[in-house]
């Protein structure tokens, strides 16, 4: 099985990939801790205001694919792999979605 690779092109996921490399573990766990706390308040305290649950996802997919990718520089096992496949596609997912449901939000009151 294949190791995710980065190209040597720049692309967003080069400079994302990059960066949590350089990020110290303590960033790292941060946000997973932060978008998983933003969560679960937003989904506790005012579940109406579901669409910043997103950003949350992201920032938290971001750690946890930089801790999965640290944490077994030697061990190369099916589950950390599909772990940090999980992560990828749930932060670019979840920015992506918010992204164009903002977009919607703000030209749907343009539209009208």
């Amino acid at each position: 099985m294949e190791e995710i690779r980065v190209s040597s092109e720049p692309s967003l996921f080069a400079l994302i990939a990059d960066r949590a490399r350089h990020s110290s573990d303590g960033r790292l766990i941060a946000n997973v801790a932060g978008g998983a706390i933003l969560v679960v308040v937003v989904l506790i305290l005012r579940p109406s205001l579901w669409l910043f649950v997103l950003p949350g996802i992201a920032f938290g997919a971001y750690g946890l694919w930089g801790v999965l990718e640290r944490a077994g520089t030697e061990q190369r096992s099916a589950a950390r792999r599909a772990g940090m496949w999980a992560a990828v596609l749930a932060g670019y997912g979840s920015a992506i979605l918010f992204a164009l449901v903002a977009m919607l939000l703000v030209f749907s009151g343009w539209i009208h």
